[in-house]
């Protein structure tokens, strides 16, 4: 069990994980990967009937995991059980109280069968079951190596672009690790005018208390070569402690050398149409 937040990792996923994209960079020069949160098989056959009719077909998605449509022995599809491992963080051993102090389960782990998407995403993203609520940590809190980790590890470029605020847990699996999907920055869930981060946040998580930081602020630290998504207003939180407190979020990711844009489409596609990624 622990309460800290610091770097960690799974030997085993990282080695299984590893090996995969080790395989797919032999055979693909760029992996695009969709999500669409939410969707499963039931939204999917309520489209192709409203598109295709009852006994309709998608040319595209219907022939993955058939080698014969798609001509490719090698083409097959791959499916996950989506239960979790608790209903929320009080099912691990890193929940919380209202303060934001540890209130640890002693018997992490509860088998639950409806998901939500930050254990749902945790487990695509590191191979790792996990409890409703957690971004990319086990039921005892230890951070788990994601795709972005992984790929970044092996000198590719990453990006993350997604219409919800980058910081929602589909995202935020990607690029960050937390015991509470909703540690959205170093003052919380809020516009930087309050500070309600020990409502959403474990308080040793926090930077002023030496942890890895809020989700907004580990995007930084993950350092995606894109991220574009919604959310800028949580950037526009001051950060608590360490070397860039009393700055804003922003302010930190200027200073680090990112391209911010905030609310201007055109300058976001310039940004896109020049950019030049060559690993």
């Amino acid at each position: 069990m622990t309460g800290s937040f610091r770097k960690a990792s799974s030997l085993a996923i990282a080695a299984i994980a590893a090996s995969a994209i080790s395989a797919a960079a032999a055979n693909a020069k760029y992996i695009f990967y969709f999500i669409g949160d939410g969707m499963g098989d039931s939204e999917i056959t309520v489209a192709r009937n409203y598109l295709k009719g009852v006994n309709g077909h998608f040319d595209g998605l219907d022939a993955v995991g058939q080698p014969g449509a798609l001509d490719d022995v090698e083409a097959g599809t791959g499916q996950y059980t989506t239960f979790s491992l608790g209903s929320n963080s009080s099912d691990s051993a890193v929940g919380k109280d209202g303060k934001g102090n540890l209130n640890a389960n002693s018997n992490p782990g509860k088998i639950t069968a409806v998901t939500d998407s930050s254990a749902s995403g945790s487990a695509w993203a590191t191979g790792t079951k996990t409890y409703n609520n957690a971004v990319d940590v086990d039921v005892y809190g230890n951070p788990q190596l994601n795709l972005f980790e992984l790929a970044k590890a092996a000198g590719k470029a990453t990006g993350n672009v997604t219409t919800a605020e980058i910081q929602d847990a589909t995202p935020a699996v990607l690029e960050s690790h937390s015991s509470e999907r909703g540690c959205y920055g170093p003052q919380g869930k809020t516009d930087g005018s309050s500070n309600d981060a020990l409502k959403r946040c474990l308080a040793n998580q926090l930077k002023e208390n030496g942890g890895i930081g809020s989700i907004s602020e580990q995007l930084l630290d993950t350092r995606a070569d894109v991220t574009i998504g919604g959310g800028s207003k949580y950037f526009r939180q001051t950060v608590q402690g360490g070397e860039c407190a009393g700055k804003t979020v922003w302010e930190q990711a200027k200073e680090m050398g990112f391209q911010t844009v905030e609310n201007d489409p055109a300058a976001i596609a310039m940004i896109v149409k020049t950019a030049k990624i060559s690993r």
